[in-house]
């Protein structure tokens, strides 16, 4: 075989090997920004769903405060809460217009 063949064959290898890393490198760039993606939303949703468990603890020890007590200061409680209970629908709707899997809305 001649140099010059075998310097046309090392030239065509090496613009191959280039083209196939160029591609590996889009892939795994594409891959990160959809992991970004992935881990904002998970964030998103811990966020909401600390949020609703708070929400739903302290509506809820108030109620039961009142139905013990009979207190005045936890009605109003309950009552306020129930008002930041608009809140946490506003929660969920975030949740719902980020369109989750079903696997995602279930508990």
């Amino acid at each position: 075989m001649r140099i010059s063949t075998i310097t046309n064959w090392a030239y065509g290898v090496t613009v191959l090997l280039t083209g196939l890393s160029g591609a590996a490198f889009i892939v795994s760039a594409d891959a990160a920004r959809r992991e970004r993606d992935a881990v904002e939303q998970h964030l998103t949703f811990d966020e909401v769903a600390e949020a609703l468990q708070t929400g739903t603890a302290a509506i809820t020890d108030q109620a039961r405060l009142y139905a013990v007590r009979g207190a005045d200061r936890n009605l109003v409680a309950y009552r306020r809460e129930a008002e930041e209970e608009r809140t946490r629908d506003l929660a969920l709707q975030r949740v719902r217009a980020m369109d989750p899997t079903p696997l995602e809305r279930t508990p």
